[in-house]
């Protein structure tokens, strides 16, 4: 019994990813991380620079959080829903909607305050290279738990570049600037390659459904 219940949410949560949506948001968060980094390389270590990517960061992250969800389930509702119908499995109550908000952006300011302090103390390659690799480390972590084999390839692809950026001949700051857009990029492709995959096999049985 218990082991039915954990394929039925196994499936569940498969078919949260079966189009590429989610995968795609994240994608476009990391390469907008990647775009505030590139702008703070533009000023020299400072207060602006700090701020633009101190605030910049949780901004996206927030953004991301609230409309990219909406986002995404707005595409469901207008691809997804009308070709393989809406799955959904009973969880327990969550806090209010602005409670949820506040807690996001608490998170994430903390985030990049204690990691910006943190980072600050290490060698750059390590920085770097940790990064990439505590980031490849969940991505093998959602893996196992949806569980979908293509976040390893992923996750990768992340070590990949997280190792190869790291290298490069660069400054620290750049360099972090490379790994998230490539992270971003990886996490793009694979969101391009399932929702393609997710149309190919998955043809609207009634176009008209699809228009109204």
């Amino acid at each position: 019994m218990n082991e039915t219940i954990k394929t039925t949410i196994e499936r569940t949560r498969q078919y949260w990813y079966i189009d590429g949506f989610s995968e795609l948001l994240v994608g476009f968060i990391f390469v907008s991380l990647a775009l505030i980094s590139g702008l703070s390389v533009l000023f020299k270590p400072s207060i602006g620079s700090a701020i633009l990517v101190g605030v910049g960061y949780p901004v996206i992250i927030l953004g991301g959080v609230v409309f990219g969800n909406k986002w995404v389930r707005a595409m469901k509702e207008k691809v997804t829903y009308p070709r393989t119908g809406y799955v959904k499995y009973i969880q327990p109550a969550s806090p209010s909607r602005r409670a949820r908000i506040i807690k996001a952006f608490v998170i994430a300011f903390m985030v990049s305050i204690v990691t910006n302090v943190i980072l600050s103390k290490l060698d750059p390659f390590w920085i770097v290279l940790g990064t990439g690799l505590l980031i490849a480390a969940f991505v093998v972590y959602m893996g196992v738990q949806i569980p979908l084999n293509r976040f390893y390839f992923l996750a990768g692809w992340i070590a990949v570049v997280s190792y190869a950026a790291a290298r490069l001949p660069l400054a620290d700051d750049v360099q972090m600037c490379i790994l998230l857009a490539g992270i971003g990029l990886g996490w793009v492709a694979g969101g391009v390659v399932s929702l393609g995959t997710y149309l190919r096999n998955h043809p609207v049985e009634n176009p008209e459904i699809e228009e109204d």
